[in-house]
C-alpha cells in the first residue's frame, strides 16, 4: 500500500508525516519533491503465530507513506496523489460542522482534475465513434467505459460512486483517477478540541490534534499521560492512526507460515485467493490451484494447522476465494 498525504494547504500535512514518523520510528527517505517513510504494522495475530509454530523469524506488513515537499509544484504534488493506493485527506477545521464542507470542496477538486485528464480522450474517442472510426477493440472497449464514468463526474459526482469492476477500472487505470482511490479522512484539531480526538463514525474521520501529540510524544510514558488527560484525552490517540490508515484504506491482512517465518501479507480487501498468491510470488498466482485455508481464531484455538485440520477448520477454496482479514493460508500451485 502507498498512502500519499493530501489535502488544502497548510491543513498539517507535514506535522501529521512527522507524528506518523515519530510514533513508528521509521526512518524517512528523504527525496528534494517527498519524503518517504515505511510504516510497520505490529500485529499480536502475527506474534501469536510465531509463537504456535515456533519460528524463528517474523515479517510484519509495512506500507508506505509520502508527503511532498515545499520544492514540489502543485502539479507535482497531483501527480503524487495519482500514484497513489490511498489518499490521506488532512483538513484543519474552525470547528467539527465545518468538515462536511471541507470534505466537500476536496472533493471537488478531485472530479475537478479528474474532468482534466479524462475530456480530452473521451472527447477524442466520442468524435471518432460518430463517425465510426473506432475499429479497433481497445479503443471500443475504453470508450463504453469512459462514457459514462465522464457523464458522473461531469454531475459532480465521483467515480467511486459508480459500481466499476475490477476489469473496468483496470481499462480506465492509465488515467489515475483520484475520484476512484480510497480516501482516508484525517482531522486536525486545535489544542482545545483535542479531547475530540480519535476516529469519530458522525464524520466518519480520524481526529487528532497533530500539534499537541507531538509534544505529547516528547515526554516521559508518565508524563505523556498526564498531560493528555489535562487536554481531556485519555491517552494520545497517534499509536492508533497507524492501523487507522490501513484498515480505512482498504486493506486487509493474511497470514503465511514457512520453514524458517511468520509473514503478514497486505491485500486489497475483496481480492481473492489467487491474486494473493500473486503478492507472494507470480508464479504462484499463474499456477494457482486451491489455498488451504485456517482462521487465525481457529489457528490459535487448536493451536497448529494439523490440530485445526483434525478438528474441521481447515478448508480447501479456489481461485475466486474472497480472502478475509486475519486468514492463515498456504498455497497449492503447480510449478
Amino acid at each position: 500500500m502507498k498512502a500519499v498525504l493530501a489535502g488544502p494547504r497548510y491543513s498539517g500535512k507535514s506535522g501529521l508525516f512527522d507524528l506518523i514518523q515519530s510514533v513508528s520510528g521509521a526512518k524517512p527517505h528523504l527525496e528534494r519533491k517527498e519524503r518517504i517513510i515505511t510504516v510497520t504494522l505490529d500485529d499480536h495475530r502475527l506474534r501469536k503465530l510465531q509463537s504456535l509454530t515456533k519460528r524463528p523469524e517474523i515479517v510484519f506488513a509495512t506500507y508506505l507513506l509520502i508527503d511532498s515537499t515545499p520544492a514540489a509544484s502543485d502539479a507535482e504534488s497531483i501527480a503524487l496523489w495519482r500514484q497513489s493506493d490511498v489518499l490521506v485527506a488532512v483538513l484543519k477545521p474552525n470547528s467539527l460542522d465545518e468538515v462536511q464542507k471541507l470534505k466537500t470542496d476536496f472533493i471537488n477538486e478531485l472530479i475537478k482534475l479528474d474532468l482534466e485528464v479524462s475530456l480530452p480522450r473521451y472527447e477524442r474517442l466520442k468524435t471518432a465513434s460518430a463517425k465510426g472510426g473506432l475499429h479497433q477493440a481497445v479503443d471500443k472497449e475504453e470508450f463504453e467505459i469512459l462514457s459514462p464514468s465522464v457523464e458522473h463526474l461531469k454531475k459532480n459526482s465521483p467515480l467511486w460512486e459508480l459500481p466499476l469492476s475490477f476489469e473496468a477500472k483496470k481499462v480506465l487505470s492509465h488515467f489515475a483517477f483520484l475520484s476512484l482511490k480510497n480516501v482516508v479522512w484525517v482531522v486536525n484539531l486545535s489544542e482545545e478540541n483535542a479531547s475530540a480526538s480519535g476516529f469519530r463514525k458522525d464524520i466518519d474521520s480520524f481526529a487528532v490534534a497533530i500539534s499537541l501529540e507531538q509534544q505529547l510524544f516528547q515526554l516521559s510514558e508518565s508524563e505523556r499521560q498526564e498531560f493528555a488527560v489535562a487536554y481531556g484525552l485519555e491517552k494520545p490517540v497517534a499509536a492508533e492512526l497507524i492501523p487507522h490508515l490501513y484498515r480505512k484504506g482498504g486493506y486487509i491482512t493474511f497470514f503465511t507460515v514457512g520453514d524458517r517465518e511468520v509473514r503478514a501479507w497486505s491485500l486489497e480487501k475483496g481480492l481473492t485467493a489467487q491474486k494473493a498468491a500473486g503478492k507472494i510470488h507470480t508464479d504462484m498466482e499463474q499456477g494457482f490451484i486451491k489455498a488451504e485455508v485456517v482462521r487465525f481464531e481457529d489457528y490459535e484455538k487448536y493451536g497448529s494447522k494439523e490440530s485445526a485440520q483434525y478438528a474441521g477448520k481447515l478448508r480447501l477454496e479456489g481461485a475466486d476465494y474472497i480472502v478475509n482479514d486475519g486468514d492463515v493460508l498456504q498455497f497449492r500451485f503447480s510449478k
